[in-house]
């Protein structure tokens, strides 16, 4: 995944036509196979939006991530078109995500959106909105030693370094209980804006925050208890749980449809966790089928 171009304009997506033996990247940005832009009439399209656990981090092919499950289960169920799309995009938080359900997903006339969201905002001490009046925009203009230098340099850049070694420190110091208080009304207001914005489209929109290590009520595995103990992660790990936990606590605040599937592995007794978020091919579908429990009642009642 380290191998992943990225477009970086006003927010960063995924850059087209990418192929590997692990993931593809169609012609619009998004994971798997490639679609008609224009929706058949007898289809019912729904776009997944989210950051690396959308994606599918950690998925061994396309047909393995939460959005590829979920468009499995429901063509089972319902035995109809139902296509999902996959629009995660790694690193992605709820302020990229308005903006490009705004700007751009909205062009594939979504019949419904579900946002699988939370551990990103949770992992970022500021988040500040886009503002929307900008324009979404590629850099395929890039000149041939630009993008020499993006692909090649950037990791050196003494910002990125400085950021690297630095970022662990300031989580943990300033996402203070007032911060939290704070972001999480962001959020809500974001999300809560967006469910007007859906209304105005005609599009459904399903808000849901993630599970992570800590929230199930389970007893964790020895790799496990190292991620959130002694790993990497184990710094900022404390807030990002408790930020997270917050977004789930406060969810009945959205007014549009929304689940908290933050104790999707009750119960489950072996490994469900390869970081603090990110799951495998067998837990995502186990998160699929949830996501479908939530999502069965309006999708009955459109087809």
């Amino acid at each position: 995944y380290k191998n992943i171009k990225y477009l970086d304009s006003i927010i960063r997506t995924n850059e087209p036509n990418q192929v590997t033996e692990t993931y593809s990247i169609n012609e619009y940005g998004f994971r798997g196979k490639n679609f008609d832009f224009i929706k058949k009439d007898d289809e019912y399209r729904i776009i997944m939006v989210g950051g690396s656990t959308t994606f599918g981090l950690g998925s061994t092919s396309d047909n393995y991530t939460i959005p590829a499950h979920l468009e499995s289960i429901l063509n089972e169920k319902f035995q109809k078109n139902i296509q999902v799309i996959n629009a995660g995009v790694i690193a992605a938080t709820s302020s990229s995500e308005v903006y490009y359900i705004k700007k751009h997903l909205i062009k594939f006339d979504p019949d419904l959106i579900i946002v699988f969201d939370g551990y990103n905002d949770a992992f970022n001490i500021k988040l500040d909105d886009i503002n929307p009046e900008d324009e979404f925009a590629s850099n395929l203009n890039l000149s041939p030693f630009q993008l020499f230098v993006r692909d090649n340099f950037k990791f050196f850049a003494t910002p990125n370094l400085i950021f690297l070694y630095t970022y662990d420190h300031f989580q943990n110091q300033y996402l203070t209980n007032e911060i939290k208080i704070q972001n999480t009304q962001k959020w809500l207001e974001r999300w809560n804006k967006t469910c007007n914005f859906s209304h105005e489209n005609n599009f459904e929109l399903f808000i849901m925050v993630q599970p992570m290590i800590g929230t199930s009520d389970r007893e964790l595995t020895e790799i496990e208890k190292n991620i959130k103990e002694k790993g990497k992660y184990s710094i900022q790990y404390p807030k990002t749980f408790e930020f997270l936990n917050h977004l789930g606590d406060n969810i009945d605040s959205l007014s549009c449809p929304h689940a908290d599937l933050r104790y999707t592995f009750d119960g489950i007794e072996e490994q469900v966790f390869h970081s603090p978020v990110h799951t495998g091919d067998k837990q995502n579908k186990i998160i699929a089928n949830k996501i479908f429990e939530h999502i069965e009642t309006i999708i009955q009642k459109k087809i």
